[in-house]
């Protein structure tokens, strides 16, 4: 019996530590953060951003197996890191994921894979990308970024270096009331009930 109540008691510390751990997590990123110019949250030179779209979802006629980002599923957290300076783009290569605007009817914050970089004569580069989650057909959408078009409306915002489906469906949990039960209020209420047992324990 005396076993089993000091087991109980790790597992309980060990979940306390990790809400505490967790909530001050969400409190530093909200304080050190600030809103980028489309709603997204920057801290230092990153960005998250949430993916909403499955363009980047795992398809078997796409091999990611050799890259460092594999696919990333719609509502993943990425991380990326901005563009800092011409330069940077000299360590980009094919196999990257890029996060970028690009317009259509209208312009859009689109993530996709680098499929081909090539260095231009007159300087800057031609980049190439797109989606993982895709048909072998010629109707596939490709878009092309020059970056040496300083005012061109289709521009690069980073590079993807981290992504995440577990914090991602976290964060999007918790914009919403039953995540915020679920995440906060609930493991609340737990910490809570624990303590106040040890309180009575220890009071008998």
């Amino acid at each position: 019996m005396k076993k089993l109540k000091q087991v109980l008691k790790i597992f309980s510390n060990i979940f306390i530590y990790s809400f505490i751990i967790l909530s001050l997590a969400i409190l530093v990123i909200t304080i050190v953060s600030k809103k980028s110019y489309d709603n997204t949250c920057s801290i230092f030179n990153y960005e998250l951003r949430i993916v909403i779209t499955d363009s980047m979802k795992k398809n078997d006629n796409v091999d990611v197996s050799s890259f460092k980002i594999k696919s990333i599923p719609k509502n993943s957290l990425i991380l990326v890191e901005k563009v800092k300076n011409d330069s940077w783009y000299d360590h980009i290569k094919e196999g990257d994921v890029l996060t970028f605007k690009y317009v259509y009817n209208e312009q859009v914050t689109i993530t996709h894979r680098v499929s081909k970089i090539i260095k231009k004569e007159d300087g800057g580069y031609l980049i190439e990308l797109i989606g993982d989650n895709r048909s072998n057909d010629e109707n596939t959408m490709i878009q092309y970024i020059d970056t040496s078009l300083t005012d061109s409306p289709n521009f690069v915002i980073g590079k993807v270096v981290y992504k995440s489906i577990v914090l991602g469906t976290i964060l999007n949990s918790i914009k919403k009331p039953v995540g915020i039960i679920c995440l906060i209020i609930i493991p609340s209420f737990i910490i809570i009930l624990l303590e106040a047992i040890k309180i009575i324990n220890l009071i008998l």
